[in-house]
């Protein structure tokens, strides 16, 4: 089955929070502080591409439906990198090395790709 959508990666920014409730404390978490955004990775397949959003999804069945959707609002994103696809010898490669397994795992592994 190949995918109706791209897949990529999307590096993007997301808002955080001290989770210390209502106070009239100046968050220390915040003042002055560098580096203090946190910058996610997110993998999937891309649905919908908008100046406002984009959305992922994570899975596509082969009737096209999708599950597992995210969307991350544009002013977050950092960047936006679509994935090649891999050959099947490559994705043999990125699995654990045969010596690694017994005799019998080693054939399910190898069926299951």
């Amino acid at each position: 089955m190949t995918p109706n959508h791209p897949a990529v990666e999307v590096l993007w920014v997301d808002s955080c929070s001290d989770n210390r409730g209502w106070t009239d404390e100046v968050p220390s978490l915040f003042e002055g502080k560098k580096g203090t955004q946190q910058l996610w990775r997110s993998v999937g397949l891309l649905l919908r591409r908008t100046k406002q959003e984009v959305v992922l999804a994570l899975s596509e069945s082969p009737w096209n439906h999708t599950d597992m959707r995210l969307m991350i609002p544009r002013a977050c994103i950092k960047q936006i990198r679509l994935l090649r696809a891999s050959s099947r010898r490559d994705a043999q490669r990125r699995v654990a090395p045969h010596s690694a397994l017994s005799g019998r795992a080693r054939s399910r592994q190898t069926k299951s790709l």
